[in-house]
């Protein structure tokens, strides 16, 4: 029999979401059973969001925030986590926008805010920042993780932004 370590029999992949894993269901005997690697984000309370905004989206930010990841029920809060990469496309008309700089909300707690100029620029760009807290938040649930622009107002422009993010479900 050969061992996990052998690369050569067992070669190292990077796992999508469908692939399998196999496991021990410690609940049936010990029976060997598979699962796939989107349960393991499931379990944790964890994925991935990935959001496109339209035009339009953009121009209205400043009166109707973009949800990025829908509420999660009662008892549970959206904690986003890691890394965040926003994507400014570059369509013929560049955005222009005022402070202050735009971030992401979930209910009182307010996370990372992104540079306003990564968004206005005339090239197709894309930048990374952290996710974090700033300042101290309440953390409350039920509560959509949204994209805003705190007041601050996007004109002119015909491109699109795409945010990807890490985010955890916890139960409070």
């Amino acid at each position: 029999m050969s061992k996990i370590s052998n690369t050569t029999v067992y070669p190292t992949i990077t796992p999508t979401s469908d692939d399998l894993l196999i496991l021990t269901d410690v609940s049936d005997s010990n029976a060997t059973k598979t699962c796939k690697v989107s349960n393991f984000q499931n379990i944790n309370g964890g994925g991935i969001a990935s959001v496109t905004l339209s035009k339009s989206q953009i121009l209205n930010l400043h009166t109707h925030p973009v949800v990025i990841v829908p509420a999660p029920g009662a008892g549970k809060a959206i904690v986003p986590f890691g890394s965040l990469v926003i994507t400014n496309t570059f369509n013929t008309t560049a955005y222009s926008y005022t402070t202050p700089n735009p971030g992401f909300v979930c209910g009182t707690a307010i996370y990372t805010t992104v540079n306003s100029t990564d968004l206005t620029g005339a090239a197709t760009a894309s930048y990374a920042y952290n996710m974090q807290l700033t300042g101290v938040n309440t953390v409350t649930d039920n509560n959509p993780l949204l994209f805003s622009t705190f007041g601050g107002v996007f004109t002119l422009g015909n491109g699109t932004i795409t945010i990807n993010l890490q985010y955890r479900i916890v139960e409070i």
